[in-house]
């Protein structure tokens, strides 16, 4: 989704379903509100569902907080993530595209180890049995996230 704080320069609509998201409230809220006339469902309907635009969204207070939030979305640092049983990389790839710095991957399958290199030569790969790693090397390291795939 883009960036809330650009939304009311456009001419976007929001369905019922994420503006309940949005505002923490049910969709029958949104109904509701929609019956008072505080909102007017736009002409655009796909796939049965309710849009609303954004401009009307804006009587909002709590809408109008994280548009013309002055909050920084981008972390002062990236946080960092260290990965075991990393298999071929997938969660590592989800959470690099989310900001997150692979610090370290752990998987014991050479062959998986083999792609997490090629596709991310910059990844540290720890080609090795878990029950054998020693990971006080980590111990001064600021670690943030700490995950891990499904074992073989």
């Amino acid at each position: 989704m883009k960036d809330l704080r650009i939304l009311h320069k456009t001419n976007d609509v929001l369905s019922a379903e994420l503006i309940a998201d949005i505002l923490s409230v049910t969709k029958a809220t949104i109904q509701k509100w929609e019956r008072q006339g505080l909102l007017t469902c736009t002409d655009e309907k796909k796939g049965g569902k309710r849009y609303y635009s954004v401009a009307q969204l804006l009587q909002f207070p709590k809408f109008r907080e994280l548009i013309f939030s002055p909050w920084e979305i981008q972390p002062l640092r990236p946080y960092q993530v260290l990965e075991l049983f990393a298999g071929a990389g997938g969660l590592a790839l989800g959470l690099e595209q989310a900001g997150f710095q692979v610090i370290g991957l752990n998987e014991i399958d050479k062959d998986a180890c083999g792609t997490l290199r090629q596709n991310r030569p910059q990844w540290p790969v720890i080609e090795a049995d878990i029950r054998t790693l020693q990971f006080e090397y980590l111990i001064e390291t600021e670690i943030d996230l700490l995950t891990g795939g499904f074992p073989c």
